[in-house]
């Protein structure tokens, strides 16, 4: 079930980017779908992962930091996690610019897991967040 309610949310948010007026019914709808399956899945990483990113883009920031957050603590590796890490604290304005860098520059040198990539995503190269 996990990988089909990621696709599903990913498939969700990649219609809302490139249609706005699916915006929030999308987001929504794909924010329910990684809540029920962090329900039934509650270590998925993954699931996390995907929760935080979208959270934020929902402008929940800091609901968006307290799920990364707990998929950091769980020990997750993926680049994305500290990529979406580091936006969440750019959003919220509570931490250094240089803290989020960091988790930017973090998030380059990790792998990400191709099931939580999208057309969408930008870029992972350093020097391309404009921090430096």
């Amino acid at each position: 079930m996990q990988k089909k309610a990621l696709k599903e949310a990913l498939r969700l948010s990649d219609e809302a980017w490139s249609n706005q007026e699916l915006w929030e019914k999308n987001l929504s709808a794909a924010i329910t779908v990684l809540e029920i399956e962090l329900e039934n899945n509650p270590d998925c990483t993954e699931a996390m992962i995907s929760l935080g990113a979208l959270l934020s883009d929902s402008g929940k920031h800091q609901q968006a930091l307290d799920v990364l957050r707990k998929a950091e603590s769980n020990g997750s590796e993926d680049g994305m996690l500290y990529y979406n890490l580091g936006a969440v604290l750019m959003n919220l304005g509570i931490e250094s610019r240089e803290k989020a860098k960091a988790y930017f520059e973090k998030s380059t040198a990790m792998k990400m897991k191709p099931e939580l990539s999208s057309e969408h995503w930008p870029p992972m190269q350093p020097g391309k967040f404009g921090l430096d």
